[in-house]
């Protein structure tokens, strides 16, 4: 086999690493994902929240104004 034949490991795609520590570093990987999806939830759950409770405290203030006058 001639020098320019070999094929140069590619360290991007994690041929050096064995096994077990490629799929630890997925697993983090997905972990951290995942929590980035669990705080735009939480997000959108308090917004909503805030915005129900500024509309229904509006009608409320609105019915009870037209019940007094």
């Amino acid at each position: 086999m001639k020098k320019h034949d070999l094929k140069n490991p590619n360290l991007v795609n994690g041929d050096f690493l064995p096994p077990g520590v490629s799929l630890e570093i997925m697993k983090q990987e997905k972990e951290k994902h995942l929590l980035k999806s669990q705080r735009r939830h939480d997000w959108m759950i308090a917004l909503f929240g805030v915005l129900g409770g500024g509309v229904m405290g509006f009608i409320t203030s609105l019915v009870f104004w037209l019940i007094t006058e």
